[in-house]
């Protein structure tokens, strides 16, 4: 049976303001209930910003059929952390999230990568709700397909492993998500040329429905 899907980007548009709204994005090939999906991004301080956020997937998600949490990079201001054992992963995950009941796929972020980028994937091992198997890797659900991608280190490699499993995918949905955006008009970032964003243009162009990233603190619609 087909289904109808949702996503909802609730995002941070300054880690000192609490969001204004959520945005949704809703396609529909079908009459079942909806598979809802929550992307966030740019949100670990562990303020009281990052609480409201929260208090918002878990009131939205208490009468939707919520299936996944996505977190699109900066998951840990300001350099990500120092170790496994680090306090930030309780403070600025655990703590805010503790009341949503759902597995969160995290997305590397430029400030994530200031610091353990192995801690990462290992703390995965200790946490009932932070997934993250490698540092790029896809999620398949009933018809969607998510690609989390690494966008502090695209190499060609990444591009030839991202269009093999596009080109392969069978699924109603394809959805490349990532930390930087190929396109923003964030006075902050215009100017930003990132390494790897001419080939992650290569290997989603007329083969993922939607890339949908973080970075830039705004919510936009290129």
């Amino acid at each position: 049976m087909s289904t109808v899907l949702a996503i909802l980007i609730l995002f941070l548009p300054s880690i000192l303001q609490a969001p204004s709204k959520i945005i949704t994005n809703e396609s529909s090939f079908g009459n079942a209930q909806a598979e809802e999906f929550i992307l966030i991004g740019d949100t670990g301080t562990g303020s009281k910003e990052q609480y409201k956020v929260a208090e918002s997937i878990k009131n939205y998600c208490a009468t939707k059929n919520c299936k996944a949490v996505f977190i699109l990079g900066d998951v840990i201001y300001d350099k990500g952390v120092s170790s496994i054992s680090d306090e930030q992963f309780k403070t600025k995950f655990e703590d805010p999230y503790k009341e949503i009941q759902l597995p969160f796929y995290i997305v590397f972020g430029n400030h994530d990568y200031l610091g353990c980028k192995n801690c990462y994937i290992s703390y995965s091992s200790l946490s009932t709700k932070w997934k993250m198997p490698q540092r790029y890797y896809f999620n398949k659900f009933e018809n969607v397909s998510f690609y989390a991608v690494n966008t502090e280190n695209f190499d060609n490699k990444q591009q030839e492993w991202l269009e093999d499993q596009l080109l392969s995918d069978t699924n109603k949905w394809k959805i490349a998500i990532g930390h930087r955006p190929l396109k923003t008009y964030e006075k902050t970032k215009t100017d930003e040329n990132w390494s790897g964003s001419n080939l992650l243009k290569s290997a989603i162009c007329d083969n993922a429905d939607y890339y949908i990233s973080g970075h830039s603190h705004v919510l936009e619609y290129s």
